[in-house]
């Protein structure tokens, strides 16, 4: 709601024509994955809470999935705070999961055998190094403590949980049928 300029409202106070994906509660305030709705767009945008009112606090905008990608991934937040990202899946994908976290060097031999049931059994024993989620309208979205190597490590499994794409620290993300 939108009274005298002000927003009640913590998605209406995001620039431009966008729409509420996904939410998460943060420290006075939220963290809302959003698109656009007349583009293949989508961010992440920051919201703090001010008594009744929502204001924008930054984020980041305009990620799309590039040709022959098998996800585009955002990010946004603190390096020792909360932090967010975002993966979208393109329609159609054969990917049902996505993982974060577990940086493994590109040339560890575990890195093309890791499966989604060994992730899996990680993200139960270490929940603060490995977080999975299933894809929801081709979107996964997360909540981590910071910025580092494992929260910048995506991979996507298959409904079978093989290991189909991957997106290592610091490179593009790729798949490795």
């Amino acid at each position: 709601m939108k009274l005298f300029g002000v927003n009640f409202y913590a998605t209406g106070t995001i620039p431009g024509n966008v729409e509420n994906v996904l939410t998460y509660n943060i420290k006075n305030g939220k963290a809302i994955l959003f698109e656009h709705k007349n583009s293949n767009y989508f961010g992440i945008a920051e919201v703090k809470k001010f008594g009744p009112i929502y204001y924008y606090n930054g984020g980041t905008d305009f990620y799309e999935i590039e040709d022959r990608m098998p996800f585009s991934v955002a990010g946004y937040g603190e390096k020792n705070g909360d932090f967010t990202v975002a993966v979208k899946i393109p329609s159609g994908s054969s990917i049902k999961y996505i993982s974060l976290g577990n940086h493994l060097e590109p040339e560890d031999p575990l890195n093309e055998s890791i499966s989604l049931d060994i992730v899996q059994q990680y993200s139960e024993q270490y929940s603060d190094s490995y977080l999975l989620r299933e894809v929801e309208g081709n979107y996964v979205f997360f909540l981590t403590n910071g910025y580092s190597k494992q929260t910048w490590t995506v991979r996507g499994f298959d409904e079978d949980g093989k290991l189909v794409a991957d997106k290592l620290f610091g490179s593009q993300p790729r798949y490795l049928q």
